[in-house]
């Protein structure tokens, strides 16, 4: 009895060793075809016998083992910030509804743009007074306002709620005469909405613009390469995507001189630009933009997964984001033309009060004065 559990403990031992083995070929195979960088096959298996799939980092650092997909749980939706949907911005002395996003409560209780603020429950009409009031405003929000081309005071009551911002935000500084666009990540036709919007813009005359990449995460790099092509000047060579394999590489059409080519462009950037949001800002920078704020992440490598097997796959680089100039951005990242530090916890300037960001961000004011 005692002999046939030793046999079988041996033998589920040598399926489990061949099991591992098997694995570790078909590593070693998709590794040696698909991975950004060649590496000898010999190399990687004294790697794995030696540190296991964890080794595989000193060769490709985003190489990693992930599990077989679990079935999808319901998403919970992020939830939004109470807000009233305006953004507050100069006119000259006077605080002005720059923008009142559509749908938000600020639109619904009849705010328009640039609607210029007399009080905030009761307060001055100085910036000094406005402000203070609506970030420490608390229930519905009084407010006391001018027209342009209307005679008298007009006075609306918004009660701040939860409110998304949309994917791309613009908006017109009277003060800069700048346009400003904020792109958070290059989905599916984000690059037709920044052009109509701008567009939309054009009456007010801008003589800038300020195109915010801060906290992009990239997206769609045929998207971002669209958006290069609006402001870049004729003859300037947009990013490409570099890889040992054919159909990971990719070439983008350079500009012929998009409809904003003409204008300074400044680039609002931080730490947390990255990928294909940090490939245009790069390329935008080699063409004569110039980038405010921190370093941007270094983080340029697309990775894919593949699978091995029923237990799950392996995660690679395969491809990296480089400047038109066939500068490295992935770990060396892209530095600002100017550097700016940000406020303390100003990641979360889209949330609570971003009312007042035109007036706390540093970098928009200095990219705004050009």
């Amino acid at each position: 009895m005692k002999k046939r559990t030793l046999l079988c403990a041996l033998a589920a031992l040598a399926c489990a060793c061949s099991s591992d083995n098997q694995r570790d070929g078909k590593i070693i195979e998709v590794f040696q075809r698909h991975s950004y960088e060649l590496h000898p096959a010999a190399g990687l298996a004294a790697e794995l016998r030696a540190g296991g799939p964890a080794a595989l980092k000193k060769f490709d650092p985003y190489a990693a083992l992930v599990g077989a997909r679990p079935e999808a749980a319901a998403a919970r939706p992020a939830e939004a910030p109470a807000s009233t949907g305006m953004l507050l911005g100069p006119c000259g002395a006077r605080v002005c509804a720059l923008r009142v996003l559509r749908g938000s409560p600020a639109d619904k209780a009849g705010v328009k743009d640039f609607d210029r603020l007399i009080s905030v429950n009761g307060s001055g009409q100085s910036p000094e007074a406005i402000l203070p009031a609506l970030e420490g405003a608390r229930g519905a929000i009084e407010i006391r306002a001018e027209r342009m081309g209307r005679a008298g005071e007009i006075g609306f009551s918004v009660e701040p709620s939860a409110f998304a911002y949309p994917g791309v935000v613009g908006l017109y500084s009277p003060s800069a005469s700048a346009a400003y666009v904020r792109v958070p990540i290059f989905y599916e036709g984000a690059a037709a909405v920044v052009e109509k919007g701008l567009a939309s813009l054009k009456r007010y005359g801008f003589r800038r613009v300020v195109l915010d990449l801060r906290y992009s995460r990239g997206g769609l790099p045929q998207e971002a390469a669209a958006v290069f092509r609006l402001f870049a000047p004729a003859g300037s060579r947009c990013f490409s995507i570099k890889s040992r394999h054919k159909g990971y590489s990719m070439e983008f059409p350079g500009s012929g001189g998009g409809p904003y080519s003409r204008l300074p462009l400044s680039v609002l950037v931080n730490g947390e630009t990255s990928m294909a949001s940090e490939a245009l800002a790069a390329a935008l920078a080699e063409a004569g933009a110039r980038l405010y704020g921190s370093r941007t992440k270094g983080s340029a490598t697309i990775a894919r997964t593949f699978r091995l097997d029923d237990k799950g796959g392996l995660r690679l680089g395969v491809a990296r984001f480089f400047a038109p100039s066939g500068a490295e951005i992935e770990g060396t990242g892209v530095l600002p033309s100017r550097e700016i530090p940000e406020p303390a916890g100003f990641k979360t300037m889209w949330q609570t009060p971003a009312e007042t960001l035109f007036y706390r961000d540093a970098a928009w004011l200095a990219a705004a004065k050009g």
